[in-house]
């Protein structure tokens, strides 16, 4: 392998272990809002990557899966045309794995939705207060969205204090992040930001500087602005200054719902059963049963009880473990009980979640 790129996708492909296609990676890594997707991601153990690389194009994606299919680390599946990694490609994956882990505090599902604001809105505040500190009014800003421009614009004018101190306050609550985190990451962090006197570096140029892979450099600075979001999550009141910049983006168990799902979600919690829910959206049943099953993996709390009982549900476990297989018609086909749904296995499975 020649990137962590390649990396990613063969991980991705063993996980999946020929229950996928090669797609269902592509629509992971962009973020793709659908209930397949993120039923997907919970099914497999996968929330860490959910969208965490939304710019990636199906061509690349096809790219890399023939360049490991052509070095032999994969095989095509005649039955279907998946993948399965090979066992060549166990023993290099194993060796990248150890050597390139993923952040630990890479968390795509539950933080996809903040990323980007956060970090555009972070860049030119500092980039902003930087030039005015030293009297420079007029600069080219690094985040050319209107948006993000608005909302600085916005938040100086909100805020009236001193520049020089809400500097102070942005450089020691960064500083105090940034301490909790290793070297490297660290200092792919502080290369990325602009200010008066320096631009901020590409990944292409930090990964040059640290020698270092592309692909690694950009993992390793989505795991720091993770970990700053997890932290303003624990813990908002030690970081007044940076929470204040992704506030009103806070997210919660149903942040990654569907619009679809959620309007399904607020017919449930008014007592509406499967069927009538089906009846007043005029949609087919497959279809809410979709929303109900991608609800209980978002939400750990969801109750799964007025749709089987305890007992049909522990008959399910049972078989999802015997089958040691993600496949609905596997654990079907040994519960041997045609009163037991697909949507009823679908359910427990999502409740078992990655602990599957």
């Amino acid at each position: 392998m020649q990137n962590y790129f390649e990396m990613i996708v063969l991980y991705c492909i063993r996980i999946f272990n020929g229950e996928r296609s090669v797609y269902a990676i592509l629509h992971m890594l962009k973020g793709k809002k659908s209930s397949q997707t993120i039923q997907d991601v919970h099914l497999f153990g996968l929330t860490n990557l959910l969208g965490t690389l939304p710019d990636i194009t199906r061509r690349q994606l096809e790219i890399t899966v023939d360049k490991l299919l052509q070095s032999g680390l994969l095989i095509v599946l005649p039955q279907n045309g998946y993948y399965l990694i090979t066992s060549i490609g166990q023993e290099l994956l194993q060796q990248h794995v150890k050597k390139y882990p993923f952040p630990e505090t890479l968390n795509g599902f539950r933080f996809q939705n903040r990323t980007q604001p956060y970090w555009s809105r972070l860049s030119l505040l500092i980039q902003t207060i930087s030039h005015i500190i030293h009297k420079q009014n007029r600069f080219y800003p690094i985040q050319r969205n209107f948006q993000t421009q608005t909302w600085v614009k916005r938040y100086l004018a909100q805020n009236r204090q001193n520049r020089v101190e809400i500097g102070r306050h942005l450089f020691d609550e960064l500083s105090t992040l940034l301490e909790k985190r290793p070297e490297k990451e660290r200092a792919i962090f502080v290369k990325r930001l602009t200010g008066i006197h320096r631009i901020g570096s590409t990944y292409s140029q930090i990964s040059k500087e640290l020698h270092e892979d592309e692909w690694y450099v950009r993992y390793l600075f989505l795991g720091t602005i993770h970990f700053m979001l997890q932290e303003f999550d624990d813990s908002s009141v030690q970081y007044p200054y940076l929470y204040s910049i992704i506030k009103d983006i806070q997210g919660n168990s149903h942040t990654q719902l569907t619009n679809s799902t959620q309007m399904t979600l607020k017919y449930l919690q008014t007592g509406k059963s499967l069927e009538e829910i089906a009846f007043i959206r005029r949609l087919k049943r497959s279809t809410i049963e979709d929303h109900i099953v991608e609800l209980a993996y978002s939400d750990p709390l969801f109750n799964i009880s007025r749709f089987m009982s305890q007992k049909i549900e522990e008959v399910i476990r049972i078989a999802s473990k015997t089958s040691r297989t993600k496949q609905l018609r596997a654990i079907k086909e040994i519960v041997a009980n045609d009163e037991i749904s697909f949507f009823q296995i679908r359910l427990v499975l999502a409740k078992a979640g990655d602990d599957q």
